[in-house]
């Protein structure tokens, strides 16, 4: 079921979640157990959130991030916050953002 989460890791090994709720939590875990690593959670509104989440940074999403072409990002929200987060990203990004709902089939 998560084979995606895999393939997506090998294409881009800088891999950062976007979200640190229940959903970012459950796929942080997930990705802890199978040793794929990750560099940290990005969310919107950095000056909302904590500065660290299990042990890695928060920080405020910028699309200077892609900057580095092994970076890529897994969308790990709830369906009420998918759709804002999704339209950040132009059809160029979008490339290298993988959804927690395309992998778990919920959206």
């Amino acid at each position: 079921m998560r084979k995606e989460i895999k393939k997506f890791y090998k294409k881009y090994p800088q891999i950062y979640i976007y979200g640190c709720g229940g959903v970012g939590n459950s796929l942080a875990e997930y990705l802890e157990v199978n040793n794929i690593q990750y560099q940290g959670f990005l969310v919107s509104d950095a000056d909302k959130e904590k500065k660290a989440f299990r042990n890695h940074p928060v920080v405020g999403y910028k699309e200077s991030i892609f900057d580095d072409s092994r970076v890529g990002v897994i969308i790990a929200v709830n369906k009420q916050n998918y759709k804002a987060i999704i339209a950040k990203f132009n059809d160029l990004l979008r490339k290298r953002v993988l959804s927690e709902f395309d992998v778990v089939g919920g959206a």
